[in-house]
């Protein structure tokens, strides 16, 4: 998929990559190309955001996407459909859109915790 930097970097020549891990991934275990800023799990990051379930598994399937469905947050993708170029295309479609959806609550374990 790192091919999609190609398709995207010919319109828009500037472009940065910065990749968010899934709490319990390390960016530290990530092969990733050279100019790829990979950081670790950012609860509240307010931007347009795509993300790729793991197919065939139920929790990803239900319980990752089920919530950002109800918030209308991220645009759900299936890997195995995902081309270089329309993941390219995906990016560069959703650069400077602004969200809809409401804040997400990151204050639950503070609150349990009162």
């Amino acid at each position: 998929m790192w091919t999609c930097l190609h398709y995207c970097s010919k319109k828009i020549p500037d472009l940065q990559l910065v990749l968010v891990c899934w709490p319990r991934l390390s960016p530290d275990s990530l092969d990733v190309p050279e100019g790829v800023e990979v950081r670790g799990y950012v609860p509240a990051l307010r931007r347009p955001f795509l993300y790729f379930p793991l197919e065939k598994h139920f929790e990803q399937q239900f319980y990752v996407t089920e919530p950002l469905n109800r918030h209308q947050a991220g645009i759900k993708m299936q890997y195995s459909l995902t081309t270089p170029e329309t993941l390219a295309d995906m990016i560069v479609s959703n650069i400077g859109k602004e969200v809809t959806y409401p804040p997400i609550v990151t204050d639950g374990a503070q609150k349990a915790l009162d």
